[in-house]
């Protein structure tokens, strides 16, 4: 079961340790069986509205992004600048990359976001402190890399207001599961002994804690073993 939006902090908190143990089943799967290529990892483009956390944080995981890359065939190195925590994406109705200075309709979903973005954070008091995360282990599943994150309640609060604010301008966002940093999505499929080197990198991870920086509305694009975020407008927590 996934989350919902109308989850308590505390039905959220239950999901969040069944994710965690879901994650252990997935990480020995994909050290059995190996990895395969993720359909994420198809040419397309995508709206988000994603937190920022500090720069430790991304450094770290970013560093760790670039040696899965160098180790697994076709699998992209994320930017530094791309690496967040998504809250919710919306993809176009047909699969193509996003043009917000050539498509009026991107222009339009991207300010509604903005706007949208600005009130969540006016409803949610107590900023930075309320929203603070910590982040570890890192995970390998059998399509993807990630760092797991636990957070305070008030980042579900500011979830949810993000929800709420999009789909009050009738933009309905895909929720997250949670607050995790993906690291790279595989391009291509190999097997458990590539799957194992992939997993030694990632248990060196060492849990760290971040206040969030920043909500970020951008878009996504996601191209033959490349991935990037452009930002459009970033609105700073306090």
């Amino acid at each position: 079961m996934e989350p919902t939006l109308d989850w308590t902090f505390e039905q959220y908190r239950t999901y969040e340790h069944r994710r965690a143990a879901q994650s252990d089943d997935e990480q020995r799967e994909a050290i059995s069986l190996g990895l395969v290529a993720d359909p994420k990892s198809a040419p397309h483009g995508g709206y988000r509205v994603a937190c920022t956390w500090s720069s430790e944080v991304i450094a770290r995981a970013g560093e760790l992004s670039a040696q899965l890359a160098a180790v697994l065939p076709g699998t992209p190195a994320y930017p530094r600048g791309s690496i967040h925590s998504s809250i919710g994406n919306r993809r176009p109705a047909t699969d193509r990359v996003i043009d917000p200075d050539g498509v009026a309709e991107d222009r339009g979903v991207l300010d509604g976001l903005c706007e949208a973005a600005d009130e969540a954070l006016q409803a949610v008091p107590g900023g930075q402190g309320a929203c603070t995360a910590m982040f570890g282990p890192a995970y390998i599943a059998r399509r993807m890399a990630y760092v797991f994150g636990r957070v305070e309640a008030g980042y579900w609060r500011l979830q949810q207001a993000v929800h709420a604010a999009s789909a009050k301008r009738g933009i309905e966002l895909v929720n997250s599961w949670g607050p995790h940093l993906t690291l790279t999505r595989f391009g291509a499929a190999v097997g458990p002994e590539m799957a194992c080197r992939a997993s030694e990198l990632l248990s060196a991870w060492r849990t760290v804690s971040s206040p969030p920086q920043a909500l970020v509305v951008g878009y996504y694009t996601v191209s033959d073993g490349s991935f990037a975020v452009t930002p459009y407008q970033s609105f700073p927590i306090p």
